[in-house]
């Protein structure tokens, strides 16, 4: 807003107020004559006409210029509350913009802090990850190849475990102990050509008792043995006499004999870590 000099507003104020004056002593000299003969001449009629319309003109003046003055100063007031209301809402902004900014901070803070303890949970879960990799890396090599076909398949993600992440591996590692503890919880009748104490290959039907032990008779029913799991392969102990119990137990899993309790031999033997 553009407003008038102050100082021209004063001058008119002082002009009006010499006039006045001046006026003031022409009355005084015309109701007191006496006082200023010697002083000053006596004016004539219009000069004292040229006068008052001055004096006229500046009070109209004045009065036009106050009224400008207060309309003004109406204006300036109002556009002060104005700027003092947004200067009040400018202020809540910035005090709205830092309690922000300070509540982002923490969150950062909480987040980086969550999620240094995540990477550190994931080093350890890679770490018992690896752990159980290789332990199951070292049983596959006691897997029969009668019973390898769905841990075979398991297996072959294995060899690159390292290329996935730990999620995938988790995955993977779950499956395989479900299905190693399947296959110990069961009772496995397969046939398998196995090689004799004397050298002679021969087929022999196989009964693993899930996957500790396991029992074989050969077709003949001449040769026996008692099976166990060793660091690469599966171990045989030959014993011809229980040839006749290992038959019979193979008879009454394939449903030809009503089942009865067979005495088999077990050996305690040292567990494959």
């Amino acid at each position: 807003m553009k407003l008038e000099s102050p100082s021209k507003t004063s001058d008119s104020f002082s002009a009006y107020g010499v006039l006045s004056c001046v006026l003031s002593a022409l009355i005084l000299c015309f109701t007191h004559p006496g006082a200023a003969e010697d002083k000053m001449p006596m004016p004539n009629t219009r000069t004292l006409q040229d006068m008052a319309s001055q004096w006229t003109l500046l009070k109209t003046e004045h009065e036009k210029e106050k009224k400008q003055w207060n309309e003004q100063k109406a204006l300036l007031e109002k556009e002060y509350t104005l700027l003092k209301k947004e200067k009040t809402a400018l202020q809540s902004e910035i005090a709205r913009a830092k309690k922000q900014k300070t509540g982002k901070q923490s969150e950062l803070v909480s987040f980086m802090e969550k999620s240094a303890a995540a990477q550190k949970d994931l080093d350890t879960l890679r770490t018992v990850l690896a752990r159980a990799e290789t332990r199951l890396a070292v049983w596959e090599k006691s897997i029969p190849d009668s019973l390898s076909g769905t841990l075979k398949k398991l297996y072959a993600p294995l060899a690159s475990a390292q290329e996935k992440d730990a999620s995938e591996r988790l995955r993977n590692i779950i499956r395989l102990y479900s299905e190693w503890e399947r296959l110990n919880a069961e009772v496995h009748l397969v046939k398998e050509l196995l090689t004799t104490e004397d050298g002679i290959e021969k087929e022999f039907d196989v009964l693993y008792m899930g996957l500790s032990r396991a029992f074989c008779v050969s077709a003949d029913n001449r040769a026996a043995g008692i099976g166990a799991p060793g660091m690469d392969k599966w171990t045989w102990s030959w014993d011809p006499g229980i040839a006749g119990k290992v038959r019979q137990a193979v008879q009454y899993y394939s449903h030809k004999k009503v089942a009865e309790f067979v005495d088999l031999p077990v050996q305690v033997l040292e567990v494959v870590p």
